[in-house]
């Protein structure tokens, strides 16, 4: 539901360590920058090991994995930066397990049901964390993301919160060729919280400028951080996307993750709710 009233939707209050917060949450003036990278199945199949997910499958044998960076500039929270590496996946219990890869002028149409679990999350603030953390059970940790926005291209990166030494750095240049337009649609990640799976649907309003096979320079960076381990991992350093999406005026609503599975094999990565 776009226009507006888009952000016309009914409210309810869920406590934080940071306080409360109002759910939906909402986005209303957000610049968007994201890169999509094809990886191979078996390289993304380990990360989601403990989740009761897995990373889907394309006819091509690989899965897609994006890092996206936002700049969250007016929102119901307050303001601040978030950079998310994300894995195409879906319940093990799953009865799809090779998609067909269906594309537009060589985009993979992402939509109709496809979704993804957020591996890393880092944000600025400590009450984005908190929720993150507290009511999804995404990744997040609290560090510093620098980024410029040009109008002939864009660079970002993400720090490591106990040394402040780069944890990925990116920068893309836009000026040359042409672009495409492109409406986004609704996102829907899976996490973990509480023993269960939730599922969560980000309604999104949005056109992105996309453009295809442009070069993009991504370097994983020295700190010891389980992030620049994962961006390794997944063979992102110094690989090319096959897409890349840019846009600055993103409005969205974040709401509650719905519990679809229990899920009690532990320990995961990590410790989501902490």
């Amino acid at each position: 539901m776009a226009g507006k009233d888009f952000f016309d939707v009914p409210k309810t209050i869920a406590n934080t360590s940071q306080g409360e917060l109002e759910l939906p949450i909402l986005y209303f003036d957000v610049s968007v920058r994201q890169l999509n990278f094809w990886v191979d199945y078996e390289k993304a199949l380990p990360k989601l090991e403990g989740t009761g997910l897995e990373p889907i499958r394309f006819s091509n044998g690989k899965t897609i994995v994006s890092l996206v960076f936002y700049n969250y500039r007016r929102t119901s929270v307050s303001s601040y930066e978030e950079l998310g590496l994300a894995i195409t996946a879906q319940p093990q219990s799953s009865k799809n397990k090779t998609w067909r890869l269906m594309t537009i002028f060589g985009i993979p149409l992402i939509s109709g049901g496809i979704s993804a679990y957020v591996l890393e999350l880092p944000v600025t603030t400590d009450i984005a964390r908190a929720g993150g953390r507290e009511i999804w059970g995404y990744p997040k940790f609290v560090t510093s993301l620098p980024f410029k926005f040009s109008e002939t291209g864009f660079e970002f990166g993400a720090l490591d919160p106990a040394t402040g030494e780069p944890i990925v750095s990116v920068k893309a240049d836009l000026s040359k060729g042409r672009s495409m337009k492109a409406r986004g649609f609704d996102l829907v990640t899976y996490s973990n919280l509480n023993d269960w799976i939730l599922k969560t649907v980000v309604n999104v309003d949005v056109k992105y400028k996309t453009y295809l096979n442009k070069p993009a320079e991504i370097k994983v960076g020295p700190a010891k951080h389980r992030m620049t381990d994962n961006l390794r991992d997944l063979g992102l350093d110094n690989t090319q996307p096959f897409v890349i999406q840019t846009t600055d005026s993103f409005r969205s609503r974040l709401n509650k993750g719905e519990p679809v599975a229990q899920w009690k094999t532990l320990p995961l990565p990590y410790p989501v709710n902490k």
